[in-house]
């Protein structure tokens, strides 16, 4: 029996991913950039009008709101209804865990997002997390 052509995936080598409520989630695996300092780490995706940036201070195993004194900023876009909504998540109490922090060019940023923000008349959630290489 001939069964035809398997298709096998490529390796995922880094991806951004994340889902608002129980929506469909966005997943960003091309045009990652990613770069770290002395004191921070900026995670960001832009394609097509369509968005993620993340900005956390370099500290692994910490937990920070988008409202700390320690630099945590996130912007995300989403949809809903055929719109594009973008949200400056730095307004809000968006929490960031960093898991895996590399510290070169080519090694890892693992990160854990989740939290609220408000939307229209109501409260939304996000959810998410990065595994990203260091670019520059």
């Amino acid at each position: 029996t001939d069964i035809g052509t398997l298709s096998a995936c490529d390796t995922v080598t880094e991806y951004i991913e994340y889902t608002i409520d129980d929506n469909i989630s966005e997943v960003f695996f091309d045009n990652i950039t990613v770069t770290r300092n002395s004191n921070n780490f900026l995670i960001g995706v832009y394609i097509n009008n369509w968005y993620f940036s993340l900005i956390a201070p370099n500290e692994l195993g910490t937990s920070y709101t988008s409202l700390d004194d320690g630099g945590t900023h996130m912007n995300f876009t989403f949809q809903e209804n055929n719109e594009n909504y973008h949200v400056l998540a730095s307004n809000y109490g968006i929490e960031v865990n960093v898991n895996v922090l590399g510290e070169n060019v080519g090694e890892y940023i693992d990160v854990n997002f989740i939290g609220d923000f408000p939307f229209s008349d109501t409260t939304r959630t996000i959810i998410g997390s990065t595994h990203v290489k260091i670019d520059e």
